[in-house]
């Protein structure tokens, strides 16, 4: 049996390595790439969890809640994908959004009961992160107020998605 410290770590690199496949795949001809990686983690999550339907119902709920966000960034004209039609996130995004719904219940899961400080580190990290895939060349963040867009989006989502782990009586997935 696997500790919970390598699983968290696995969960922690996991994620990192997604985020990067996205990052640097993306603008460089190989976003294919994303595709197998997030399989990889979203399943190997999945396997070692102690409560796979509710964790796959995160996973989805987060795929939905990326495609909203994202979508309608991209609609408002706060952000674009460089590989993508203009309308709607692609399919790289919706992998790196299952790799947050699997990250909820572990290594986001200390952010449970703090859910104000959530919302706070979601306006702060959750724009620094598109900042980071936009200097790569993943996508374009329209001018500050995308980025004011990017920072309001990303305080509501950590909101939101931290809540439907109180929404039943959640352990550390691991």
């Amino acid at each position: 049996m696997i500790s919970h410290r390598v699983k968290l770590l696995l969960d922690i690199a996991g994620f990192q390595v997604i985020w990067f496949a996205c990052a640097l795949g993306v603008p460089n001809g190989v976003e294919w790439i994303v595709y197998p990686l997030g399989l990889i983690y979203v399943f190997q999550h999945l396997y070692f969890s102690n409560q796979r339907n509710f964790e796959l119902r995160l996973i989805l709920k987060s795929v939905l809640l990326g495609l909203v966000v994202d979508s309608g960034l991209v609609i408002i004209h706060a952000l674009s994908f460089t590989s993508s039609n203009n309308w709607i996130q692609p399919l790289w995004m919706t992998i790196l959004w299952a790799s947050l719904g699997a990250s909820l219940s572990s290594s986001l899961s200390w952010l449970k009961s703090r859910q104000w400080i959530a919302a706070i580190l979601g306006a702060i990290v959750g724009p620094l992160s598109y900042l980071g895939g936009e200097k790569f060349g993943a996508l374009v963040i329209h001018g500050m107020p995308g980025f004011i867009a990017l920072a309001i989006c990303w305080a509501i989502v950590m909101r939101l998605a931290l809540s439907w782990l109180n929404q039943k009586d959640v352990e550390p997935s691991y």
